[in-house]
Order: C-alpha cells, then sequence, then structure tokens
C-alpha cells in the first residue's frame, strides 16, 4: 500500500526548483510498532492520505531522499551506538528500553527517516524550506542511546549536515512537542553555536522527567538551552502567549542564522495522551510566530521534522493545513 500511497505523492506534487518540500520516504512503514502502539505505521499514513486529497492542491514538492547511511548517522551518535544499532536491531522485540518496540524491518525505517532529515538540513543550508514527514521521531535519542521511540535524534543529523556546510553555523532548534526534546538537549547541552529552545509538559508529571526551567546549557552552551515548562491541561492560549513571549525573546538574543523546528503535535486537545489544550488556531499561530523569525534572521529558511502527535485524525488534518500555510 505505502509504495502506490507514495507514487500518487510523487506525481500530484512533481519536484519544482525553489519550491516549499516535503521529505518522505515509503520505508517509514517499515517499522511496526504493533496496531495497539501510540507511535504506529497509521501515523504516517494519515498525513499521506491527508495529503493526496487536500484541496486546494498544496504548491509544494514531495521528495523520496535516499536513505542515511552510517557515515551520515554517525555525525550525531557515536560510532559504538550505531554499530549496535546496525548489528542488534534485526528482530521483533524491543531495543535499549521496552518503549522502543521494533519489528524486523524497523532499521530500513530509521536510515529512511534519518535520509529525510539530512535531506532537509541540506535545504535548509542553501535557503530552502520544508518539513521531513517521517517516522520513527527522534528527539528522545541520545548520543549513545535509544529511548522514548526514538533511535535516531533527526533533527540533530539535520543540524549536522548544515555544519558539515558552515561548521560555525548559528542554528536555533525550537521544539514545541509536548514531551521535552531530552537527546537534543543533551547532545548540544555545551555547543556554543546551537540554541535549543523547548515548551513542554512540566518534568514532575511527564515523560521524560527532564527540562526544568534551572537546565540552561553547560560550559560554552551556558545561556543556549532555554526550557519552558508547562502545567498539564493548560490552556491553548496561555501556551501560545508563553511560547511566543519566549521564541521572539531567543530568537532576538541569539540571532539565528538557520532555523530548525522539532514539530510534535501531541500537546494538542484531541490527542489521545489528553495532556493539553492546544487547538489548530494555536499552532497556525505558533506556526506564523516560527516564520515571523526565520524572515527577520534566516532569510526565510527553515525545516520541520515531525516528532510526536498520536490523533490520526488530528495528524491528517493539521500537518497538510500547516504545510497549506508555510508554502
Amino acid at each position: 500500500m505505502s509504495d502506490s500511497v507514495i507514487e500518487d505523492l510523487l506525481q500530484r506534487y512533481p519536484f519544482v526548483e525553489g519550491q516549499f518540500c516535503i521529505y518522505s520516504h515509503r520505508n517509514c512503514v517499515l517499522h511496526d510498532t504493533g496496531y495497539a502502539h501510540p507511535e504506529k505505521i497509521a501515523r504516517i499514513e494519515s498525513i499521506w492520505n491527508g495529503l493526496l486529497s487536500y484541496t486546494p492542491q498544496l504548491a509544494v514538492s514531495f521528495v523520496e531522499p535516499k536513505p542515511a547511511n552510517l557515515n551520515e548517522m554517525s555525525l550525531v551518535h557515536s560510532s559504538d551506538y550505531i554499530k549496535k544499532l546496525m548489528s542488534e536491531l534485526g528482530a521483533s522485540g524491543s531495543f535499549m528500553s521496552n518503549d522502543n518496540s521494533v519489528s524486523e524491518n524497523s532499521l530500513e525505517a530509521i536510515q529512511a527517516a534519518a535520509g529525510c532529515a539530512y535531506a532537509l538540513g541540506n535545504k535548509v543550508y542553501n535557503g530552502g524550506k520544508g518539513f521531513a514527514i517521517i517516522r520513527p521521531p527522534g528527539h528522545h535519542a541520545g548520543k549513545s542511546h535509544a529511548e522514548g521511540f526514538c533511535f535516531i535524534n533527526n533533527i540533530c543529523l539535520g543540524a549536522e549536515a548544515i555544519r558539515l556546510k558552515n561548521s560555525n553555523a548559528k542554528i536555533m532548534i525550537v521544539d514545541f512537542d509536548v514531551h521535552h526534546g531530552n537527546g537534543v538537549n543533551d547532545i548540544y547541552l555545551e555547543d556554543e553555536n546551537i540554541f535549543y529552545y523547548s515548551i513542554h509538559g512540566a518534568p514532575a508529571s511527564l515523560y521524560p522527567g527532564t527540562g526544568n526551567d534551572s537546565e540552561i546549557g553547560v560550559g560554552k552552551g551556558q545561556g543556549l538551552t532555554k526550557n519552558v515548562p508547562m502545567p498539564l491541561q493548560v490552556h491553548g492560549q496561555v501556551w501560545l502567549d508563553t511560547f511566543n513571549e519566549n521564541l521572539f525573546n531567543c530568537a532576538d538574543n541569539f540571532k539565528p542564522e538557520y532555523l530548525l523546528i522539532s514539530a510534535g503535535f501531541d500537546a494538542h486537545k484531541d490527542d489521545p495522551f489528553g495532556l493539553m489544550n492546544v487547538s489548530d488556531e494555536n499552532y497556525f499561530n505558533a506556526i506564523n510566530s516560527l516564520m515571523q523569525v526565520s524572515k527577520k534572521y534566516c532569510n526565510g529558511s527553515y525545516g520541520l521534522f515531525l516528532e510526536g502527535g498520536y490523533s490520526l485524525e488530528v495528524l491528517a488534518r493539521l500537518v497538510p493545513q500547516i504545510i497549506e500555510k508555510l508554502a
């Protein structure tokens, strides 16, 4: 089924130079966590189908990049971890923690997602914009471990693709997933050229239990991490006002050259986890604020990387609408 859907998407949205690009890959469905698992195949299928049926037709290019190779994934992760991933991820069960369900072909999906992230990083470096519609997600993956449904830290790989071309690039990573992106936080904790800003549920109440406002970076990276924990069930407008105030303050202080966004939609009021009350309109306004930052500091260039969000209906409806506003 995924082959035919991808072929339909490639036909409906052929590549046009300079257009907003959607990066995705048919192999993302090969990571089979089971129907009952929240991070299931149907998540990405719902977005693909939403893109196919969306009217009016979007002015975007659908691109299926090559999967990431060992060297590319090693830009973020330790060589020992990548070797472990490549050698041990071949059977059903779990990998490194019980929440990381895997299947026989999960590695192909992981490399496909990472390849999309790497391609998007290059797109942003070249002044473009796009959205990596991928799974498994990535922002919990650490330098040497998998956790929280995440194996390769996709958005960090996008950042490292930029830094291969510009080693001193000033990159701002904004994360609005309801869960703190502890992997990104830790990987860039001491980095003087990357600013990580995350708004998320209060650590005392929610996995992964990190992201207190006292976590601000270490050494040369001190002051370049901004964690904004929010109480669960917070009103969507309060979430948005808090997001905007901190976003603009952080951007004005850091003045990024590149903007990357961990786009998780599990703070939505209709998400099955029921953690927050963010509406479609709140997300649209947050995206608009991010675009203001990209135009002010990054020549209008940016990249979004899909993280969480577990309502199939929300994903199918909201992601295409956001892309229409971006494109």
